[in-house]
């Protein structure tokens, strides 16, 4: 990270220094919350979450090199070890990571929405990475530990950076943004993940809507002019809109689309600077919506076309988003079971049939979306209706919550969709090999909480060893 004397770290948390004297001239090596992680001459900020406190790790951190700590209290710092006094951890994580942006001119580009921020993210990153050395968020570290953790990380010589902002409650966009002051801000739709704590998705869209206040002024603004809450979307304070999808009058948007097998896609995209004609190596219509916004912002940040239409060939997905694990010649596994919602069951649903070649079985194994709140059951609902039109040859649902998607396909398709129930992952891995053969193209999808990993694993082990 760049250089920031220790006076500024100070300052810039509103915190009581403690033996500053022992660390003379020297300087910071990067910010850690873990112990386990720190290295020589890091800065270690010990945070207390539900079920620890970094505190209790100080000595650990120091033993492994750290040489100042952040500190609630003068009594949990050894003797003798330099230390910077907060009242909150958290919040001076935050606020060391607000100053540490504003070391740099740098546009920085905040991606938040529903679904599909990751893979929005990696899909920008890839255009704008033929251009400039670009910084972006690792993994999904998008809360409010970790959109720090993102910025504090940044390297001198980064020339853009690209930051996913996540939440489930009210404010927490408001608060991550204005550490972020993005140049750019984008939401790529607007659906129901994390109803539970928001009531409906006017309040999802309020929710994410905080950060454009944030964006700077004469900054921009990147929406899906398809979704019908953010088409409604207005300039403001100087800042202009610019709309992407598949509908006539957004500003990026399809004019023609064809799926070439084995998961690849083409498409020609009009923009007012021109038209582009690309291929993309993975499939789902979500992938290209991630590209379309990619052009807009690849264009205000004057990217050329032919770099543009480079990037978007050159895209990988993140782990666990549509991730394909051959096993030889006997089975393909696409692993999307990072996370879940309505809209993403579907796309990975409309995936899979993209997918399937006609000497395959399609197997779709779903389990249980959360954080739904009161919406679950009618969710749970959508996505078995969702099975029954996209009609993979089985589906097994997996997951208490799962059971209604079960019940929707039982009670409308008896037929075609070979349909079975499981309560948990451990009921279902002993039986395995009575659903899977030799040949199936299988889905993994739901929300990370049912850790399908699991099954994956146990695939990879069936037909590997056999």
């Amino acid at each position: 990270m760049k250089r920031i004397s220790f006076e500024q770290i100070s300052n810039a948390v509103e915190g009581t220094f403690i033996n500053r004297e022992l660390l003379g001239k020297k300087y910071i090596n990067q910010v850690t919350i873990d112990s386990r992680q720190v290295q020589k001459n890091d800065l270690y900020i010990p945070i207390i979450g539900e079920h620890f406190d970094g505190h209790d790790f100080i000595k650990e951190a120091i033993a492994a090199g750290a040489i100042c700590v952040f500190s609630r209290s003068i009594e949990e710092v050894p003797q003798d070890v330099p230390a910077i006094i907060v009242e909150d951890t958290k919040k001076a994580l935050g606020r060391l990571a607000a100053f540490y942006r504003q070391q740099f001119t740098i546009p920085f580009i905040g991606i938040t929405g529903s679904v599909g921020k990751t893979s929005t993210k990696e899909m920008l990153a890839s255009i704008l990475g033929t251009k400039f050395k670009v910084h972006k968020t690792d993994g999904n570290y998008n809360n409010d530990i970790g959109l720090p953790l993102s910025i504090l990380s940044l390297e001198p010589e980064a020339e853009v950076a690209v930051i996913e902002l996540g939440m489930n409650h009210f404010g927490e966009i408001d608060y991550l943004a204005d550490i972020l002051k993005p140049e750019i801000g984008m939401i790529t739709n607007i659906g129901v993940s994390h109803i539970e704590f928001l009531g409906s998705q006017e309040g999802i869209l309020k929710a994410k809507t905080e950060m454009l206040p944030h964006i700077q002024q004469e900054g921009l603004i990147v929406v899906n002019g398809d979704d019908i809450y953010l088409k409604s979307i207005k300039p403001q304070y100087g800042r202009r809109v610019k709309t992407y999808g598949y509908g006539e009058g957004n500003d990026c948007c399809v004019v023609n689309y064809q799926v070439l097998g084995k998961g690849r896609q083409k498409m020609t995209v009009a923009t007012d600077r021109g038209i582009y004609s690309m291929t993309v190596n993975y499939p789902g219509e979500h992938i290209l919506l991630n590209a379309l916004g990619g052009i807009l912002i690849g264009e205000h940040l004057s990217v050329e076309k032919e770099d543009i239409i480079k990037g978007i060939l050159q895209y990988e997905p993140a782990k666990m988003r549509l991730n394909e694990y051959k096993i030889g010649e006997r089975l393909r596994i696409i692993d999307d079971a990072y996370n879940a919602s309505v809209d993403s069951m579907s796309g990975a649903l409309k995936t899979l049939g993209a997918l399937k070649e006609t000497t395959e079985r399609s197997v779709a194994i779903l389990g249980s979306m959360f954080e739904m709140g009161s919406y679950s059951k009618k969710g749970h609902e959508e996505v078995g209706h969702q099975v029954i039109k996209s009609k993979p040859d089985v589906c097994i649902l997996i997951g208490k919550e799962a059971k209604w998607t079960y019940d929707v396909i039982r009670r409308f398709e008896t037929k075609a969709i070979n349909t079975h129930y499981y309560e948990s992952v451990e009921a279902f891995l002993p039986l395995i090999e009575d659903h899977i053969m030799e040949h199936d193209i299988v889905l993994l999808k739901a929300s990370r909480g049912m850790a399908f990993e699991r099954i994956r694993e146990a695939l990879i082990r069936k037909f590997e060893v056999e």
